[in-house]
C-alpha cells in the first residue's frame, strides 16, 4: 500500500492537469481515491456508472462482480484508458506503464491532449507515437 500511495501522489498532479476520464477495477480504486479525479468510472461493477450496474444477467456470478462494462461502452465515456491488465486483442491494444505500479493498463480513446500531458511526465510510459505528437 506504501509503494501505490506513493506513485498515486507522484503522479497526482500531472492526471489532474490532463484531467482524463479513467475507468477501474477492483483495488485500482485506492489510486483512484488518491487521484481525485473529476471523472472514475468503476468498470466491473457499476459502483459509480448507473448503465453498468443495471446490465441484466443471464446467470449469477461472483456477486457485485459480474456486470463488467463493456470495452464499446467505456469507449462511448471517455475513458482514456482502463486500470486493468490488457484484454488479449490479437496485438490490437496499446498500453500505458506506470512506474511504481505493476504491470501496464490499456489504453481506450486516448486523446490527443492528455497524452500529450502524460508524455510530458517520467512517471508514464506510453507508445512512441505519442511521443513523437508531444514535440
Amino acid at each position: 500500500m506504501a509503494q501505490l500511495k506513493a506513485t498515486a501522489h507522484a503522479t497526482r498532479a500531472t492526471l489532474q492537469s490532463a484531467d482524463p476520464v479513467v475507468a477501474f477495477v477492483g483495488a485500482q480504486a485506492a489510486l483512484i481515491y488518491y487521484w481525485d479525479l473529476s471523472t472514475a468510472i468503476e468498470a466491473q461493477t457499476g459502483l459509480t456508472d448507473r448503465t453498468i450496474a443495471r446490465q441484466s444477467l443471464r446467470e449469477r456470478g461472483w456477486v457485485g462482480h459480474e456486470k463488467t462494462a463493456q470495452r464499446e461502452y467505456l469507449i462511448k465515456r471517455g475513458a482514456a484508458f482502463i486500470l486493468r491488465a490488457p484484454v488479449d486483442r490479437a496485438g490490437e491494444s496499446e498500453t500505458l506503464r506506470i512506474r511504481g505500479l505493476i504491470g501496464e493498463f490499456e489504453l481506450l480513446a486516448p486523446q490527443p491532449e492528455t497524452m500529450r500531458v502524460l508524455a510530458g511526465d517520467a512517471q508514464f510510459e506510453l507508445p512512441a507515437r505519442y511521443y513523437q505528437q508531444a514535440q
